[in-house]
């Protein structure tokens, strides 16, 4: 059981205070801060992105990646396609998309992956962190829609976007072999 301030959180995460809804910024800390009530690492910045993938990424660096390439998408795509999201929703669910991760893998190094991340799929627990922390039901989909393993796509074009950002900031990070280490995630 680890505690982090909102504090120590936005240092970590600073695009949370893009988030101009102040209810939505709330739930988002309050979801990390419930995932690290129920994690054994001690310190953020200890938390791979991935099981043993990239030594040196964290998931505080590979979440931060994904948050702006995600709110790039956006941008773009309102601006060559008039295609309006909304970016609160989008950054919300971002910085959320991997927040289950803290219960996934296992501390000190991450090789090992947990019994939840075993019996769960990915995304799955941040989804529930988030309905705990009092989030809409439309955030947690974002969350768990996220990752191409999931059984369920996304249904909104924010969800198309983080799911989009994270994959290729992802397979960039591990050098193309993204699709191999899904593969073998669960196995």
């Amino acid at each position: 059981m680890t505690e982090i301030s909102s504090v120590e959180l936005l240092n970590f995460l600073p695009e949370i205070e893009l988030i101009g809804d102040q209810y939505l910024k709330n739930g988002v800390v309050n979801t990390w801060q419930l995932a690290f009530k129920n994690t054994s690492w001690k310190r953020v910045d200890d938390v791979p992105f991935a099981s043993g993938a990239v030594p040196g990424v964290s998931l505080m660096q590979h979440t931060r990646a994904v948050v702006q390439a995600a709110i790039q998408l956006a941008k773009i795509m309102a601006a060559t396609h008039g295609i309006k999201v909304e970016l609160d929703k989008v950054v919300a669910g971002a910085v959320l998309h991997d927040v289950s991760k803290l219960v996934e893998y296992e501390a000190p190094d991450g090789r090992q992956v947990s019994n939840i991340g075993k019996r769960f799929p990915h995304g799955f627990y941040g989804a529930v962190f988030a309905i705990q922390a009092g989030l809409p039901d439309e955030i947690a989909h974002l969350i768990v829609s996220h990752t191409h393993t999931s059984p369920v796509a996304p249904q909104t074009m924010e969800g198309i976007i983080i799911r989009d950002a994270d994959y290729a900031v992802a397979n960039i990070a591990l050098g193309g072999k993204l699709e191999e280490m899904l593969r073998g995630y669960h196995k």
